[in-house]
């Protein structure tokens, strides 16, 4: 992938032919201006595929010890009034944990509630994109990936 920068600065027929010349080699070019920000979007955009992409999604395997919290593990998901809740101690805990301000790790508890069957769950509930789903006293917006 090559950014072209200085587009604003470079004429037409030039930012043409090394485009076609870079596109001849393999490469996708993006044409840009970090001043007027013109093809920003489309570079971030795949940029953002491209990690996505190559994110890995299983965590590393960790051994916990044997002794625990009986029904520390124990979840369940209730349909009420205004959505979906997700009741259970340690999902509880992970999403207070978790930084809802980066979505690297919104996607990151996404994939993790995934694996525990939380998404299965909800959508056998009824949850379609855009449900509000509580979890403890956070309030989310359901995104079914599947």
């Amino acid at each position: 992938m090559i950014a072209l920068n200085k587009i604003d600065l470079i004429q037409p027929e030039i930012i043409e032919a090394l485009t076609e010349r870079f596109q001849g080699k393999g490469f996708e070019v993006f044409p840009i201006s970090g001043v007027t920000g013109l093809g920003l979007e489309d570079l971030l955009n795949k940029m953002t595929d491209l990690v996505e992409q190559n994110t890995p999604e299983e965590e590393i395997p960790v051994f916990m010890p044997a002794l625990r919290n009986q029904g520390e593990d124990e979840w369940s998901v209730e349909v009420i009034e205004n959505g979906f809740r997700v009741v259970g101690k340690r999902l509880e805990r992970m999403v207070g944990m978790t930084n809802l301000g980066s979505s690297d790790a919104i996607r990151y508890l996404q994939r993790r509630l995934e694996r525990i069957g939380v998404i299965n769950k909800l959508r056998e509930a009824g949850a379609v994109e855009g449900s509000t789903v509580f979890i403890a006293d956070f309030e989310f917006n359901f995104v079914d990936q599947g």
